[in-house]
């Protein structure tokens, strides 16, 4: 094995490790261009949709049939701030600020999330479409 060989073996091998460190650096959320659109669904419905919009804070009291839950909306973020459910695990999820994550409270069957909101009617907010 000559000396070039060494360095070319050292670089793939460092070039796949870093590999998935990249998507971390690059892979990013754009918010879409009509903004977000905060979803609360319970037992498998939708019970509370709002534009989230900039503003002073706001607090969003929800009651369903397992007990109630208190969003606080601010900065463009939507965190849980008090449940009276036994756990509260739902209390230690990070606040949302993309469509990428979403807060549970199983024992209320709460599910809190965020989506981009539908911009045109009939897929005119689409990007490609295939056949």
């Amino acid at each position: 094995m000559k000396r070039g060989d060494k360095f070319l073996y050292l670089g793939l091998l460092l070039a796949f490790a870093l590999f998935p460190l990249t998507f971390r650096f690059f892979a990013h959320v754009r918010p879409p261009r009509g903004g977000f659109v905060l979803e609360v669904v319970a037992d498998g419905r939708v019970i509370e949709e709002q534009k989230l919009s900039g503003g002073a804070p706001r607090e969003l009291r929800l009651n369903t049939s397992g007990g109630s839950n208190t969003l606080l909306i601010e900065n463009g973020a939507v965190r849980m701030v008090s449940a009276d459910c036994p756990g509260g695990d739902c209390l230690r999820m990070p606040a949302l600020t993309d469509e990428r994550g979403s807060i549970a409270c199983l024992p209320h069957r709460l599910i809190v999330r965020l989506r981009g909101e539908r911009e045109g009617k009939d897929g005119a907010d689409l990007d490609a479409v295939a056949y």
